[in-house]
Parts: C-alpha cells; sequence; structure tokens
C-alpha cells in the first residue's frame, strides 16, 4: 500500500510530461520532487542530503546529474535525445536503488 506522502507527490503536475516514466519511477522508489518547471527536474531523496538526480533540458542535449553510492558527490553527463536520457536515468536510478539497498552498516 503505497504512503500517503507517496500518494500526495504522485498527483503533483509534471511540467515536462516527456519524462513521466522517470518520474513514476521515483516516486515509486521513496523520491520527492523538489523541482519541477519544464526545463528542470530535481529529484531529492528525503533521507540523504547529497542523493539528488537533477534532469536539466538545454538547447544541445539533455544533462543529466546523477548521485554516486555511498559518497557525497555526483558525475554529469549530456545526452542527445530524450530516449537516451530516459533510459540513463533508469539505469542510473535502478543501479543507486539496489547499491544503496545492500549497503551494509
Amino acid at each position: 500500500m503505497a504512503s500517503l506522502e507517496q500518494d500526495v507527490e504522485s498527483s503533483v503536475t509534471l511540467q515536462n510530461k516527456e519524462f513521466s516514466q522517470v518520474h513514476n519511477k521515483f516516486i515509486e522508489h521513496g523520491w520527492e520532487l523538489t523541482t519541477n518547471t519544464q526545463r528542470q527536474l530535481t529529484y531529492s531523496y528525503p533521507m540523504s542530503a547529497y542523493d539528488e538526480f537533477n534532469i536539466s533540458i538545454e538547447s544541445n542535449g539533455i544533462s543529466v546529474c546523477t548521485p554516486v553510492t555511498l559518497g557525497n558527490f555526483a558525475y554529469r553527463v549530456k545526452l542527445n535525445t530524450h530516449d537516451e536520457a530516459v533510459i540513463h536515468i533508469l539505469s542510473q536510478l535502478e543501479d543507486f536503488e539496489s547499491k544503496r539497498n545492500n549497503k551494509r552498516f
């Protein structure tokens, strides 16, 4: 059963509908949409100040900033098409979640 927080978050109107598949996956994993414009999306993990995915739609491509699991830094890649960006983001999110869930304390 989804939490009330997720239900409220998933009802937010996504400004850039081209990323709805990505948005749904972030919400499913408990991330929050903290920047929501036509050209900029930021997803933040509420349990860590360092975990953010930033998606910037620019005139010459799509820039994606991905957090590094178990670190307090990120890396950025520039992709040429929406499809490349979606594939990259979903892959990186799944990888991040897998590593985060397997982290040993």
